[in-house]
């Protein structure tokens, strides 16, 4: 997992090995930003004051292995909380859309669909 977060595209992995491990790592190049500003709005290029302060360590970023669950879940969820850094979303849909890994947390767990009688 380590080597992944290494990676410069940005990417959500799911990982598994055949002796049952699972994992998740993002992955991608992340910019230590300025205190302050909160991605939402452009700022001066041209003022050193808003240059990147470097990136992000790759363990820093969001991972988890072998969660309690027993499974993992990542469509459109904010697994920010799995890491020291938290990338800025500034889609409001998806923060604030109902999470599509809720609706198949009971599928995992149980094996029956929330809407299934």
């Amino acid at each position: 997992m380590s080597n992944l977060g290494r990676l410069e595209p940005a990417f959500n992995w799911v990982l598994a090995d055949r002796h049952g491990d699972i994992g998740y790592q993002m992955s991608g190049c992340m910019p230590v930003r300025r205190n302050g500003w909160n991605g939402l709005v452009p700022v001066a290029g041209w003022d050193s004051e808003n240059d990147w302060q470097g990136l992000v360590a790759p363990e820093d970023l969001p991972r988890t292995r072998n969660p309690e669950s027993g499974f993992l879940a990542t469509a459109n969820d904010d697994l920010n909380h799995l890491g020291k850094a938290r990338s800025r979303s500034t889609c409001r849909w998806a923060r604030t859309a109902p999470s599509a890994s809720r609706r198949c947390s009971p599928l995992a767990t149980t094996g029956r669909s929330p809407t299934s009688s």
